[in-house]
C-alpha cells in the first residue's frame, strides 16, 4: 500500500513474523480507521475500540472478509488444521468482525481463540468477552514460555514501531488523547511526541506481567450448547 499508514504495518508485519519463523498473508482489508462509507465519510470517526461495529460494516464490509477468509482457509484442508481466532478482547471492530466470520466458515473444534493482547492485559476483559454470545463451554489452554521465547515475543512486539507508542502511552500521553478528542484545535499546542524509547520500556513491562499472570501464552476452545451457530444479522450492533 505505498506509504499509507497501514503499508508501514503490514511491512512490520512481514518483518515480525519472518523473525518469528512464521508466513505472513495479507488479503488486502482496510482497517477500520481508514475504512469509509459509500458517501466518502468516514465509518468510524473517534474509536475503533470498545465501540459497536457499524451497521455499515455488517453490511458491506463483513462479506469482504468472509469471501478473503473462506478463500485462504481452503487452501488449509485437513482434518487436523486448526484456525486461530481473535477472542475479541478490548471489543476492537476489526476483531469481532473478523470472529464472527470464522465462527460462521468453521467448526468449533477447529478454532482455537488467542487473547488479544494488550487488551487481554486489562483487568477482567477476559471474563467479559468469555461470557458474551452463545452460551459455551471453555477450556484454556495454557502453554508455558521459556526465557527465550518470551524475549522473541518482545521482539516481535517490538518489530511494530508504528504502534508501539499508541499502544503503551503513559500518563502524560493518555491526557493527550483526552484532550485532543474533546478539545478539537489543540493539537497545534500538543507537540510532544512519544519517546519510543520509553514506549518500549512500558511494553517490555506490561508484557512481561502478563506473561507471569497467564503463565506464559493462554488460548482458549470452546465447546458451543448450542448446535447451529447464529446467522450473520447484518444489523446487529
Amino acid at each position: 500500500m505505498g506509504d499509507t499508514p497501514f503499508g508501514a504495518r503490514r511491512r512490520e508485519d512481514i518483518v515480525a513474523a519472518e523473525m518469528l519463523g512464521a508466513q505472513s498473508a495479507h488479503l488486502g482489508l482496510v482497517d477500520a480507521s481508514y475504512r469509509r462509507k459509500a458517501d466518502g465519510k468516514p465509518v468510524y470517526t473517534k474509536n475503533t475500540v470498545g465501540v459497536p461495529v457499524d451497521p455499515d460494516d455488517w453490511k458491506c464490509y463483513e462479506p469482504i472478509v468472509r469471501e478473503k477468509l473462506e478463500e485462504l482457509m481452503l487452501t488449509y484442508v485437513g482434518d487436523d488444521v486448526q484456525v486461530f481466532c481473535p477472542l475479541g478482547v478490548g471489543g476492537h471492530v476489526d476483531h469481532i468482525i473478523v470472529r464472527q466470520v470464522v465462527e460462521a466458515l468453521g467448526a468449533p473444534q477447529h478454532i482455537t481463540y488467542y487473547e488479544d493482547y494488550p487488551y487481554a492485559g486489562q483487568s477482567n476483559t477476559i471474563h467479559l468477552r468469555l461470557n458474551s454470545g452463545a452460551a459455551r463451554d471453555w477450556r484454556p489452554m495454557p502453554i508455558a514460555l521459556t526465557p527465550a521465547e518470551v524475549q522473541a515475543r518482545i521482539t516481535a512486539i517490538g518489530c511494530f514501531e508504528s504502534q508501539v507508542p499508541g499502544l503503551f502511552p503513559s500518563l502524560f500521553e493518555r491526557v493527550q488523547e483526552i484532550a485532543r478528542a474533546r478539545l478539537p484545535g489543540i493539537d497545534s499546542h500538543l507537540d510532544f511526541p512519544p519517546s519510543p524509547r520509553a514506549s518500549h520500556k512500558r511494553m517490555v513491562a506490561s508484557l512481561t506481567a502478563y506473561i507471569a499472570r497467564v503463565g506464559g501464552e493462554r488460548y482458549w476452545q470452546s465447546e458451543t450448547r448450542v448446535q447451529a451457530l447464529p446467522a450473520v444479522d447484518p444489523q446487529r450492533p
